[in-house]
């Protein structure tokens, strides 16, 4: 079977299903995303949560679903490897981000909380928190077709959202950028 045939068959299958018919993405990957956030949103308040935060390892979209108990897992898992590039690209590369902002404040935090200071907890914790969620609402947008800029925007209710920021965090808690604006751009045109 070609690769389009494939494509196509699994469209069809994806149809009525937890998978994107168009992207064959599932939003069922941002639950393991969402885990480590909703313990950063307690961690100021319930610095005990730490071990469970630095427990949390990023897993890979194919890892999540081996271990879901969803009903699509399976065709979940197949169709991954048949993503059309215009999206499965944009997709991995704001997970990336995701990934990398969320060890990052996940890190920072826990270190602030050690230093027995809150007031940096939290700020760090609010305002980290505002740009993770903003990649997790590009990354939705992505799972249901959206792959130009301006339609990412509007997929927003609340806000709009930015270009997923090309960053990771050093060795050194400082931020490395990876990628160019324009390239980041790029991607959504």
């Amino acid at each position: 079977m070609s690769v389009d045939t494939t494509y196509e068959t699994l469209r069809a299958r994806a149809e009525g299903s937890n998978v994107d018919p168009t992207t064959l993405l599932a939003t069922d990957y941002l639950n393991h995303l969402n885990e480590p956030v909703m313990l950063l949103e307690m961690l100021p308040d319930m610095p005990d949560l730490g071990d469970e935060l630095l427990a949390w390892q990023p897993k890979s979209y194919t890892e999540h679903f081996e271990e879901s108990a969803i009903a699509d897992r399976e065709l979940a898992i197949e169709a991954y490897q048949y993503v059309p590039e215009q999206y499965r690209l944009p997709f991995e590369f704001t997970i990336r981000a995701v990934t990398r902002r969320v060890e990052a404040l996940r890190d920072g935090t826990i270190e602030a909380l050690a230093a027995e200071d809150d007031t940096r907890a939290r700020q760090m914790v609010s305002e980290g928190l505002s740009g993770i969620h903003d990649l997790l609402g590009v990354a939705n947008a992505i799972i249901h077709g959206c792959t130009r800029r301006d339609e990412l925007h509007g997929q927003q209710t609340a806000q709009p959202t930015p270009a997923p920021m090309a960053e990771a965090a050093d060795e050194d808690g400082g931020v490395e950028v990876i990628m160019s604006q324009d390239e980041i751009d790029s991607m959504f045109d």
